[in-house]
């Protein structure tokens, strides 16, 4: 039997992992300018600073099921340069990823291809006084360090503009066409440049909230108009701050879906059936194994308004840890399930060796995981040979066992009311904790 076209595209559609550059914008460069009026052809400073560039931030939308929509780059928009008669630059637009709730962001390292335009930077520390503070860095900058330019006087026009010291000053600043800073200027300008702003902390977020937003790289600040130079020693500063670049990193984004019950067994187990059943979802189901290509949630719903959701997700196999049959692509997602449903074919040979092929390979992709509450439901159970199957299965079983037949729909209110049960006892308790977590903080505030 061979899938549909159409069902075998929208199955390529999910996608639950993506890994990505992100650089915030670049600032705009200040602007070198002074006011000229008919009498006045040489006024004071009026060049504008350039605008900030614009960051790049996620947020969660409930609306989202996949990954699919997210690119594998995102450069924020450079701020406006400044102009002169002190018009300062626009800052660059943001921009924004959106992403499923459930998504996970976490920071990672460059790939070894890669190669910054940062790293082509100056080296600070080359030009620095011996006694100088440490703290004077690339990444940040101290107005308190003490730059050398001993024997640059002595150096050519062409040998001078080959040093650190003017290349990061070029760096920093740009300057009049017919104007560049000598020695002793140079090293003024470059012992009061503005402070880098330090490195943001690792980027590691679990989005769980519908419309929760964070920043994730930062614009670079705008370059400072010539004004900002003027001082006693500058009158008429030839020289204005050139933006900065945005924070560049690279990050992981990984879906792990949200459901109260999560359904586990091995191909062809039923579990489709078993969640169309149950819940108003509609997934794919056939008398072959893996028909189930991606996670489906559905949500059962009580005549009192009460409702749990249910996620189906591809069969397991032995080894599935070891990225064997679909592998443990889809693991993540029964880790923020509440309750394990163990969904076994309860005809078959030795179900319990299912059962416990099962609970191996969710131990194995993560400890601890098959701690959580759990019952077993044997499918299957109108055919005869489940019947001699299930004492043995009760006996092995170490939690409840619900006898069911999905594609008869027999039994499936009792299975209804055991998810009922224990995903209401997870929610009780946790209310429990919660208001003992408040007493306490209550009392220790009176303290």
């Amino acid at each position: 039997m061979t899938a549909s076209p159409r069902f075998l595209n929208k199955a390529r559609r999910f996608v639950d992992y993506k890994r990505l550059r992100i650089c915030g914008g670049r600032g705009g460069d200040g602007a070198i300018s002074f006011a000229r009026t008919s009498r006045v052809p040489f006024g004071p400073a009026d060049g504008g600073s350039g605008g900030n560039g614009g960051n790049i931030h996620v947020s969660a939308s409930k609306e989202l099921t996949s990954l699919h929509g997210i690119q594998t780059t995102y450069v924020g928009n450079n701020g406006e340069a400044g102009r002169g008669s002190g018009r300062h630059g626009s800052a660059g637009a943001d921009i924004g990823l959106v992403v499923p709730i459930g998504t996970t962001v976490k920071e990672i390292d460059p790939p070894e291809w890669y190669t910054s335009p940062s790293s082509k930077k100056v080296d600070v520390k080359s030009i620095l006084n011996p006694s100088s503070p440490a703290e004077y860095t690339n990444e940040y900058r101290r107005r308190s360090a003490s730059i050398s330019v001993d024997g640059l006087d002595e150096l050519s026009e062409a040998e001078y503009e080959m040093t650190p010291q003017v290349q990061l000053a070029r760096q920093l600043y740009k300057f009049r066409h017919d104007y560049f800073p000598r020695p002793d200027r140079l090293k003024y300008i470059l012992e009061r440049a503005p402070q880098w702003m330090p490195p943001p902390p690792k980027i590691e977020l679990d989005l769980m909230v519908d419309g929760e937003r964070h920043v994730l790289a930062r614009g670079g600040r705008g370059g400072a108009g010539n004004p900002t130079f003027v001082s006693a020693e500058m009158r008429g500063p030839g020289m204005a701050g050139r933006g900065e670049d945005g924070y560049e990193t690279f990050i992981e984004l990984e879906l792990k879906t949200i459901a109260d019950c999560g359904l586990v067994g091995i191909p062809n187990a039923g579990k489709s059936s078993l969640l169309a059943a149950i819940s108003n979802a509609h997934p794919k189901i056939a008398a072959y194994p893996f028909t189930t290509l991606n996670p489906y949630i559905g949500t059962v719903q009580w005549p009192d308004s009460w409702s749990l959701t249910v996620a189906d997700i591809p069969g397991l196999i032995a080894g599935a840890h070891l990225n064997k049959g679909l592998g443990h692509n889809f693991l993540r997602h029964i880790e923020r399930a509440r309750v394990l449903v163990y969904v076994i074919d309860a005809s078959g040979n030795a179900p319990w060796d299912d059962l416990a092929t099962l609970r191996f390979e969710l131990e194995a992709y993560r400890s601890g995981l098959t701690d959580k509450p759990s019952v077993v439901i044997a499918n299957k159970a109108d055919l005869d040979a489940a019947q001699s199957n299930m004492e043995e299965l009760r006996s092995r079983a170490g939690c409840t066992v619900v006898e069911c037949s999905a594609l008869e729909r027999r039994n499936v209110e009792q299975v209804t009311g055991v998810l009922r049960e224990l995903v209401s006892a997870i929610t009780k308790k946790k209310e429990e904790e919660q208001e003992e977590e408040n007493v306490n903080n209550n009392n220790t505030s009176h303290l």
